[in-house]
């Protein structure tokens, strides 16, 4: 293990999954486990642009 790796704060699985949550307006959080432990987490978002106010119209140059 770096140094690095040991200067980083631990969180727990609850503050994890609930950093992922934080500001997720559209998108899933994906937990995977092996072996009954919980070895990732993973974000995705989505980004709607017709409810963030951008025009859905595609024009071409």
């Amino acid at each position: 293990m770096s140094q690095a790796d040991t200067d980083k704060p631990k969180l727990n699985l609850e503050d994890a999954v609930r950093q992922a949550l934080t500001g997720l307006r559209y998108g899933s959080v994906e937990i995977t486990v092996h072996n009954a432990r919980v070895v990732q987490i993973e974000r995705k978002e989505r980004f709607r642009p017709e409810e963030e106010g951008f025009e859905a119209t595609v024009t071409s140059h």
